[in-house]
């Protein structure tokens, strides 16, 4: 997949080596479409976290961070929720400070079991946006996503799928009545 860059460094090998932009305008439509992402080894805190969503919000589900990491960069505007766990911290922790660098438009929040507790702000200064450790504390944390989901860059459209937009008509009109003909 070709991403947008800056060519800032020279050719080394005969290939130009680039730096990725935080401008999303150019990248595929699938690139730039927002995701709501969790990783988690379980379905605990997905199934917690879709109660405080809007039924039409979609969820991406995976199960490691690696995973979790490819779909970001595939989508780099989206709101990630990472379960956090005694595996996976120091990676969390090293990727969490790589993301507001390599990861600009991402926002990632934290999800941890009470035993973790201790972790709370060591994510948060790593750049986690919000740390849950009780799946009843979601309500917050679907709120921030839900905003952030709603601010991310949309992917074009076309000059018909606008005209359709600027109808709406179920929503103007109700539904349209049928004819006899």
């Amino acid at each position: 997949m070709l991403w947008p860059a800056n060519h800032l460094l020279t050719p080394k090998n005969g290939v130009m080596m680039t730096r990725l932009n935080s401008d999303t305008s150019r990248l595929p439509d699938l690139a730039r479409t927002a995701r709501l992402i969790v990783c988690e080894r379980t379905s605990r805190w997905v199934s917690a976290l879709r109660r405080e969503l809007p039924k039409t919000q979609s969820v991406y589900e995976v199960r490691t961070l690696r995973e979790c990491w490819a779909v970001l960069k595939e989508s780099p505007a989206s709101f990630a929720v990472v379960e956090l766990d005694l595996d996976n911290a120091d990676n969390l922790l090293s990727l969490l400070i790589d993301s507001e660098r390599s990861l600009p438009l991402a926002s990632v929040a934290v999800v941890a079991s009470q035993d973790m507790i201790s972790y709370e702000w060591l994510m948060r200064e790593a750049g986690a946006i919000h740390f849950v450790t009780s799946p009843r504390q979601l309500k917050p944390m679907g709120n921030l996503a839900q905003k952030h989901l709603e601010k991310s860059p949309k992917p074009p459209q076309s000059l018909i799928q606008k005209i359709w937009g600027l109808l709406d008509i179920d929503h103007q009109w109700g539904s349209v009545p049928e004819w006899d003909l």
